[in-house]
Protein backbone atom coordinates (compact mmCIF):
# COMPACT_ATOMS: atom_id res chain seq x y z
CA UNK A 1 0.00 0.00 0.00
CA UNK A 2 1.41 3.40 -0.97
CA UNK A 3 1.51 6.31 1.50
CA UNK A 4 -1.26 8.03 -0.43
CA UNK A 5 -3.44 4.90 -0.23
CA UNK A 6 -2.69 4.54 3.48
CA UNK A 7 -3.65 8.15 4.19
CA UNK A 8 -6.91 7.76 2.27
CA UNK A 9 -7.74 4.40 3.90
CA UNK A 10 -6.95 5.62 7.42
CA UNK A 11 -9.56 8.37 7.29
CA UNK A 12 -12.26 5.92 6.17
CA UNK A 13 -14.54 4.76 9.01
CA UNK A 14 -14.09 1.11 7.94
CA UNK A 15 -10.31 1.16 8.41
CA UNK A 16 -9.60 -1.08 11.42
CA UNK A 17 -6.74 -2.55 13.43
CA UNK A 18 -7.03 -5.67 11.28
CA UNK A 19 -6.70 -3.72 8.02
CA UNK A 20 -3.81 -1.67 9.41
CA UNK A 21 -1.94 -4.81 10.46
CA UNK A 22 -2.58 -6.45 7.07
CA UNK A 23 -1.22 -3.35 5.34
CA UNK A 24 1.80 -2.63 7.53
CA UNK A 25 3.16 -5.77 9.16
CA UNK A 26 2.69 -8.31 11.91
CA UNK A 27 1.60 -7.51 15.46
CA UNK A 28 4.69 -7.83 17.65
CA UNK A 29 3.75 -6.41 21.03
CA UNK A 30 0.55 -4.96 22.45
CA UNK A 31 0.54 -2.43 25.26
CA UNK A 32 -2.17 -0.28 26.78
CA UNK A 33 -1.58 2.71 24.49
CA UNK A 34 -0.33 1.09 21.27
CA UNK A 35 0.49 -2.00 19.25
CA UNK A 36 4.02 -2.32 17.92
CA UNK A 37 4.26 -3.98 14.51
CA UNK A 38 7.07 -5.82 12.80
CA UNK A 39 7.07 -4.08 9.40
CA UNK A 40 6.67 -6.13 6.22
CA UNK A 41 9.85 -7.44 4.64
CA UNK A 42 11.35 -5.24 1.92
CA UNK A 43 9.33 -2.21 2.97
CA UNK A 44 10.92 1.12 3.81
CA UNK A 45 9.14 1.14 7.18
CA UNK A 46 11.65 0.75 10.02
CA UNK A 47 9.12 1.06 12.86
CA UNK A 48 5.33 1.00 12.96
CA UNK A 49 2.95 1.59 15.84
CA UNK A 50 -0.82 1.61 15.95
CA UNK A 51 -2.09 4.05 18.57
CA UNK A 52 -5.08 2.95 20.64
CA UNK A 53 -7.71 4.96 22.45
CA UNK A 54 -10.56 3.82 24.67
CA UNK A 55 -13.57 5.97 23.81
CA UNK A 56 -15.84 4.53 26.53
CA UNK A 57 -14.97 2.26 29.45
CA UNK A 58 -15.64 -1.39 28.63
CA UNK A 59 -15.57 -0.83 24.88
CA UNK A 60 -12.88 -2.19 22.54
CA UNK A 61 -9.98 0.08 21.68
CA UNK A 62 -10.38 2.51 18.78
CA UNK A 63 -7.61 2.85 16.15
CA UNK A 64 -6.74 6.50 16.77
CA UNK A 65 -3.33 6.70 15.14
CA UNK A 66 -0.56 5.25 13.05
CA UNK A 67 3.07 6.23 13.54
CA UNK A 68 5.57 5.14 10.89
CA UNK A 69 9.32 5.72 10.90
CA UNK A 70 11.03 5.14 7.58
CA UNK A 71 14.28 3.26 7.06
CA UNK A 72 15.34 5.85 4.46
CA UNK A 73 13.82 9.32 4.17
CA UNK A 74 10.98 9.55 1.66
CA UNK A 75 9.98 12.31 -0.69
CA UNK A 76 6.36 13.29 -0.32
CA UNK A 77 4.51 15.38 -2.88
CA UNK A 78 3.44 18.23 -0.63
CA UNK A 79 1.51 19.87 -3.46
CA UNK A 80 -0.77 16.82 -3.57
CA UNK A 81 -1.36 17.02 0.20
CA UNK A 82 -2.08 20.75 -0.08
CA UNK A 83 -4.62 20.15 -2.87
CA UNK A 84 -6.37 17.49 -0.80
CA UNK A 85 -6.20 18.97 2.71
CA UNK A 86 -5.24 22.63 2.45
CA UNK A 87 -2.01 24.26 3.55
CA UNK A 88 0.24 22.38 5.95
CA UNK A 89 1.52 24.27 8.96
CA UNK A 90 4.94 24.06 10.55
CA UNK A 91 4.87 22.99 14.15
CA UNK A 92 7.60 22.44 16.73
CA UNK A 93 8.72 18.87 17.25
CA UNK A 94 8.40 17.46 20.73
CA UNK A 95 11.29 15.55 22.22
CA UNK A 96 10.05 11.94 22.43
CA UNK A 97 11.89 11.45 25.73
CA UNK A 98 10.40 14.58 27.32
CA UNK A 99 7.22 15.91 25.68
CA UNK A 100 7.62 19.22 27.51
CA UNK A 101 10.84 19.89 25.57
CA UNK A 102 10.89 21.07 21.96
CA UNK A 103 13.29 19.23 19.62
CA UNK A 104 15.08 20.53 16.54
CA UNK A 105 12.91 18.36 14.29
CA UNK A 106 10.77 20.36 11.89
CA UNK A 107 7.28 18.96 11.49
CA UNK A 108 4.41 19.87 9.22
CA UNK A 109 0.78 19.17 10.01
CA UNK A 110 -2.35 19.09 7.89
CA UNK A 111 -5.72 19.09 9.65
CA UNK A 112 -8.15 16.63 8.10
CA UNK A 113 -11.89 16.65 8.70
CA UNK A 114 -14.55 14.59 7.00
CA UNK A 115 -17.97 13.29 8.08
CA UNK A 116 -16.39 10.54 10.18
CA UNK A 117 -13.25 12.02 11.72
CA UNK A 118 -11.36 15.10 12.79
CA UNK A 119 -7.68 14.35 12.60
CA UNK A 120 -4.36 15.25 11.19
CA UNK A 121 -1.37 14.11 9.23
CA UNK A 122 2.10 14.98 10.47
CA UNK A 123 5.35 14.63 8.52
CA UNK A 124 8.71 14.84 10.31
CA UNK A 125 11.43 16.40 8.16
CA UNK A 126 15.09 15.38 8.01
CA UNK A 127 16.68 18.61 6.83
CA UNK A 128 16.22 22.36 6.73
CA UNK A 129 14.86 22.54 3.20
CA UNK A 130 11.58 24.30 2.62
CA UNK A 131 8.24 22.52 2.87
CA UNK A 132 8.04 21.61 -0.82
CA UNK A 133 11.49 20.06 -1.21
CA UNK A 134 11.81 18.40 2.19
CA UNK A 135 12.43 14.70 2.69
CA UNK A 136 10.64 13.02 5.57
CA UNK A 137 11.65 10.39 8.11
CA UNK A 138 8.29 9.78 9.78
CA UNK A 139 4.56 9.95 9.20
CA UNK A 140 1.91 10.26 11.91
CA UNK A 141 -1.80 9.90 11.19
CA UNK A 142 -4.36 10.53 13.92
CA UNK A 143 -8.17 10.57 13.86
CA UNK A 144 -10.94 11.21 16.35
CA UNK A 145 -14.68 10.47 15.93
CA UNK A 146 -17.40 13.16 16.19
CA UNK A 147 -18.13 12.38 19.84
CA UNK A 148 -14.69 13.84 20.69
CA UNK A 149 -14.89 16.94 18.48
CA UNK A 150 -16.03 19.05 21.41
CA UNK A 151 -12.46 18.55 22.68
CA UNK A 152 -10.94 19.92 19.47
CA UNK A 153 -8.71 22.34 21.43
CA UNK A 154 -7.04 19.34 23.09
CA UNK A 155 -6.93 17.37 19.81
CA UNK A 156 -5.32 20.30 17.99
CA UNK A 157 -2.40 20.23 20.45
CA UNK A 158 -1.06 17.25 18.50
CA UNK A 159 -0.63 15.01 21.54
CA UNK A 160 -0.62 11.22 21.25
CA UNK A 161 -4.08 9.64 21.71
CA UNK A 162 -3.30 8.20 25.17
CA UNK A 163 -2.50 11.73 26.40
CA UNK A 164 -5.69 13.11 24.85
CA UNK A 165 -7.64 10.28 26.46
CA UNK A 166 -6.18 11.24 29.84
CA UNK A 167 -7.12 14.90 29.29
CA UNK A 168 -10.82 14.38 28.56
CA UNK A 169 -13.53 13.19 30.94
CA UNK A 170 -14.51 9.51 30.61
CA UNK A 171 -18.24 8.89 30.41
Amino acid sequence: MSLDELITAFFDKDFSFKKAIESLGVSEQEQEAFITLTPKMNSNVAQAKLEKMILRPGMPAFLAGIHLEFGKPVNVHVDDLTRRFGVGHEMPGLDPEDVEQVSDTVMYRWTIKNDDFLGYLILEGVDDADLVSRRYRALVLRRFPPELWKYSAVIEMGLPPYMIQAAIPQT
